[in-house]
């Protein structure tokens, strides 16, 4: 293990890369770095804080996801297609009072869970729009290499392990 010299003093809350060369990471106070070459050198690419990141997944070739909270009930997913230079608002218009617990993504599909008012839900991205596929979601993981989703939920009042392993079809 070697240390690796950061822009920024801020705790880091997530890391992600892409491939092999292109990652990013999450860091305190509304930072966002970005590195080509495998993590030995970062860049600031964003400071802004009035953002609180709190998760960040990279998926396709240019796509990369930030779980973010604002302030109180301004909670935000922002949406890059170009490796951080732009960024969308993909949730906030739809679900302003959800928090967003966890970010995973299988087979380059974006996977998370929101937690609202009255509901714990788990939601997929398609074509950059939130959709329910499980409700009652406590936690859940992604296996790639075998194609399930696994959630722990409630049904009734019995507490349940559930899987699919078609990207949640059946």
């Amino acid at each position: 293990w070697e240390p690796v010299t950061l822009p920024t003093t801020e705790n880091l809350i997530a890391i992600s890369f892409k491939d092999a060369n292109i990652g990013f990471c999450i860091a305190e106070n509304g930072i966002i770095l970005k590195t080509t070459d495998g993590g030995v050198n970062w860049v600031i690419i964003q400071n802004n804080p009035t953002h609180n990141y709190k998760h960040l997944a990279c998926v396709d070739d240019k796509m990369v996801i930030f779980g973010t909270e604002s302030m109180p009930y301004t909670r935000k997913v922002f949406i890059s297609i170009d490796e951080g230079v732009t960024w969308t608002n993909a949730v906030n218009t739809i679900y302003p009072y959800f928090q967003h617990e966890d970010i995973q993504v299988m087979n380059n599909e974006i996977y998370y869970r929101a937690i609202g008012t009255s509901s714990m839900n788990l939601y997929k991205f398609n074509n950059n729009i939130p959709t329910v596929i499980a409700e009652n979601v406590y936690l859940f993981g992604v296996t790639e290499s075998t194609n399930e989703i696994l959630y722990f939920g409630k049904v009734g009042n019995t507490n349940t392990l559930f899987k699919s392993a078609d990207s949640w079809a059946t």
